[in-house]
């Protein structure tokens, strides 16, 4: 572990020493002053130029005035779309509920219970094969309970 460390620290120190080495070789110059104007002239388009200019009071009562705008725009398309009926959206909740479940059922079968060698799934089959047993030894009992009481009867008479 020490080893790995160590090696980690080296590829740290090698990179680290390599982007040194490059930083003097090769100087990063500053940004050439003709190149830095056009820059901030792509950036800064003609539209926004006077708004600059402007104080900040003015700057905040104007945007107030287009986020208003925009809501009211926003309410007028949101009152001209149909009402939504709620029963639209029941088959889609139905299909991501059963896909939920499913997915559910599935993670809870696979899972074991602490200190339990069978996963959920074996156990249910387990459970349910005794159950089935039980039923047919059942079945077979009264069966043949019923032939004897049958057997008895006809002897009594």
């Amino acid at each position: 572990m020490r080893v790995r460390n160590f090696s980690r620290l080296g590829l740290v120190f090698l990179v680290l020493f390599t982007v040194l080495a490059a930083g003097v070789l090769f100087p990063l110059k500053p940004l050439d002053p003709a190149w830095q104007s056009r820059l901030t002239a792509a950036l800064v388009n003609a539209a926004t130029l006077p708004l600059l200019a402007l104080p900040l009071p003015v700057l905040k009562a104007q945007a107030a005035a287009a986020f208003d705008q925009a809501q009211a725009q926003i309410a007028r398309e949101r009152a001209t779309l149909p009402a939504m009926n709620p029963l639209w959206l029941l088959p889609e909740q139905l299909r991501n509920t059963s896909a939920c479940l499913a997915l559910a059922y599935g993670f809870a079968i696979f899972a074991r219970r602490p200190g339990d060698p069978l996963s959920l799934l074996e156990a249910l089959q387990t459970r349910l094969q005794r159950l089935s047993a039980g039923r047919r030894r059942r079945k077979a009992n009264s069966e043949a309970d019923y032939i004897n009481q049958l057997c008895d009867s006809d002897q009594a008479h």
